[in-house]
C-alpha cells in the first residue's frame, strides 16, 4: 500500500507474526516494522516490535536494529574483490556495548 509491503502469517499454534516495510523510505534506505504475539497472550502482553534499518550507497550497506533494549549495528564496504565489516551490540538496560567484532 503507497511503497508499504504488508506481510501476516498465523501458524497452527495461533501466533500471529507481522511486518511492514518501506523499501525507498529515502534513497537507498529500507525500513522495516516487526512483531509476534503468541496464541492465547493478550495483545498487553506482546513484546516490543522489532524496528530495523537497512541502507545502500554504492559499495557500503549499514544496518542497524532495535528490538526491546538491545540496539544491533553492522556495517560493510567493498572495495573490488575485497569487503571490510564491523558489528557490536548494546544493551540499553544496562549500558553495555558488545565487543566489536571486524571482519
Amino acid at each position: 500500500y503507497q511503497g508499504v509491503n504488508l506481510d501476516a502469517k498465523l501458524d497452527g499454534s495461533g501466533t500471529i507474526s507481522g511486518e511492514a516495510s518501506y523499501d525507498e523510505i529515502i534513497p537507498g534506505a529500507k525500513l522495516t516494522v516487526s512483531g509476534k504475539l503468541e496464541g492465547g497472550k493478550a495483545v498487553k502482553d506482546m513484546a516490543a516490535p522489532k524496528i530495523s534499518t537497512e541502507y545502500r550507497k554504492d559499495n557500503m550497506v549499514a544496518c542497524a536494529s532495535v528490538e526491546g533494549s538491545n540496539l544491533v549495528a553492522s556495517g560493510v564496504v567493498e572495495a573490488g574483490d575485497f569487503q571490510v565489516g564491523a558489528s557490536t551490540t548494546y544493551d540499553a538496560n544496562d549500558g553495555t556495548m558488545g565487543d566489536p567484532s571486524f571482519a
